[in-house]
């Protein structure tokens, strides 16, 4: 005779709760099936039902709009399917992928539209620019030179296009043919179509960069002469006597820049630097503080005042400045706190 084991009351609830997730876990694998293949419709359905005037308005607008990652993303969509398309295409992927540092695909691009346009300037100018951009990130003089090649030919096609003398002479100054670029800026002078200020103060870079302080000088001067209220070419005289030292004058033209325009903190910063040179802390303190009221986010010239301050014994604004700038970046900051035990914060 058999004898019925009934079942424990607790055995009936741990086979009917397992039911129950069971159940749960099956619907929730269809609920997750189901998510996925709608989502994969969407995306079928926005790959392959758009129009090709559809997906070029996209690229467009994510042109226009800046936003480069994007319009690459539907422009190589519309070349993939038509390699062949409307040349204005490989004009703006180009750009676009120049804006995104691939320098070698957008040359690629903007090549094919400098061919399809060769009488255009401005398709000669952008592919020289993307050039001189590759090679001054590779350091390439022939790279350099090409996009000299480029320019020179924009130049022959209007003499009037400012922009081509200036990346023209940037590119034979990359390449260290400095003869070469000071021809280049003194065509453009003589044209008298542009202003002259700026090309004698680009003459004077190129001394600068060879280290003949003395003729960057002259040409900076000449630059003034032309155009009184030219801030720049003060600047780079400010520069030029504080290279040689010659403190007075390189003051001097600082704070014509800043009589000029009171809104550019870099003469500020450079007072202060030359100031800090004669360890003349407390004049430091005057220009920095200055300089802030321009630009408060400023690193450099926070890190600067935070060592003037620790100079003339101010610790308490010492740690208060360099905390302000390691937050605003300063590498310097945060090794000098970390150098006295300190942390970021208070």
């Amino acid at each position: 005779m058999r004898v019925k084991v009934k079942e424990h009351p607790n055995n009936q609830i741990q086979i009917t709760l397992k039911n129950d997730r069971d159940k749960n876990l099956i619907f929730s694998f269809i609920a997750t099936g189901v998510f996925i293949l709608v989502c994969l419709i969407v995306y079928l359905i926005e790959m392959f039902d758009y129009s090709d005037a559809k997906v070029l308005q996209k690229a467009k607008d994510y042109y226009l709009n800046e936003r480069y990652f994007m319009a690459i993303k539907y422009y190589d969509r519309v070349l993939r399917k038509n390699p062949n398309s409307n040349p204005d295409i490989y004009r703006d992927y180009g750009m676009s992928l120049m804006k995104l540092a691939d320098y070698d695909l957008a040359i690629k691009y903007l090549k094919k539209y400098q061919e399809s346009e060769p009488e255009n300037i401005d398709a000669l100018y952008n592919l020289a620019y993307v050039i001189y951009l590759k090679a001054k990130q590779n350091s390439d003089k022939q790279g350099f030179i090409e996009a000299a090649h480029y320019l020179e030919s924009s130049i022959m096609l209007n003499q009037k296009f400012e922009k081509s003398y200036i990346l023209l002479g940037l590119c034979y100054r990359g390449a260290d043919m400095y003869d070469e670029a000071r021809a280049v800026y003194n065509k453009a002078i003589a044209l008298k179509s542009f202003s002259q200020a700026v090309f004698y103060n680009l003459i004077g870079h190129t001394f600068s960069e060879n280290k003949d302080y003395s003729k960057a000088i002259d040409y900076y001067k000449m630059s003034i002469a032309t155009e009184a209220s030219y801030v720049w070419a003060y600047l780079n005289l400010g520069d030029m006597y504080g290279i040689l030292n010659e403190i007075q004058p390189a003051l001097e033209n600082y704070k014509k820049v800043i009589a000029l325009t009171n809104d550019f903190i870099v003469p500020y910063v450079k007072i202060g630097e030359l100031y800090m040179r004669q360890q003349k802390y407390y004049e430091v303190i005057q220009w920095l503080s200055q300089a802030l009221k321009v630009n408060p986010e400023h690193a450099d010239a926070t890190y600067m005042l935070a060592q003037a301050y620790q100079n003339t014994g101010r610790q308490k604004d010492m740690v208060e400045y360099l905390r302000k700038a390691a937050r605003l970046g300063s590498d310097e900051a945060i090794y000098k706190l970390r150098e006295l035990g300190m942390e970021l914060g208070k």
